[in-house]
């Protein structure tokens, strides 16, 4: 069985009161971005082309959590990198080559932070590569990109740390 990220929560530890924890609100979805591409097994690739889709976004939404819904038919998931860029250069890379030997990612949900502060407007790109040869094939097939704002209480900048093994966003209302 596989393991899935989960939808994020945004959880405010201030001092002095009891834990708070509030579904994030998403205010965006792309819906699915279809791309039904072969991915280059990396002996034929060792430039690292991969596959790149790209989502152009008008809206202009001041981000806090971006939510990338992924799929991918592969032989050996392990063998993926999955790099999402945003339009104002930032890289997330959500997946990187690893020891897993299970097939695919179905509708696997990755999250990121790293984009907190900026626009959401302007191009998108996610990109997939192989980055092990011979051991799988496949294909991206589609792919969701969401926006959330955590509507947690505090304000001003934030310290925060997201924990994989809950998939909890803990964040401190002072730095």
């Amino acid at each position: 069985s596989s393991a899935k990220a989960k939808k994020p929560v945004i959880v405010d530890i201030r001092a002095n009161t009891t834990d708070v924890s509030l579904v994030a609100t998403p205010v965006f979805s792309s819906g699915t971005i279809p791309v039904n591409l072969e991915i280059p097994d990396f002996n034929s690739d060792l430039t690292g082309t991969g596959v790149t889709s790209t989502f152009n976004v008008s809206e202009n939404i001041t981000l806090d959590i971006v939510e990338i819904v992924f799929n991918a038919t592969h032989d050996f998931r392990g063998d993926l990198k999955v790099v999402l860029t945003a339009p104002s250069g930032t890289q997330s890379i959500l997946v990187d080559k690893q020891d897993d030997p299970t097939h695919d990612y179905i509708a696997w949900e990755f999250m990121t932070v790293r984009n907190r502060g900026e626009s959401s407007a302007g191009t998108w790109s996610l990109k997939v590569t192989d980055e092990s040869g011979g051991t799988g094939f496949g294909t991206f097939d589609w792919w969701k990109l969401n926006f959330y704002i955590g509507s947690y209480v505090g304000g001003g900048d934030t310290a925060g740390v997201f924990r994989p093994s809950n998939g909890l966003l803990y964040l401190k209302n002072t730095n």
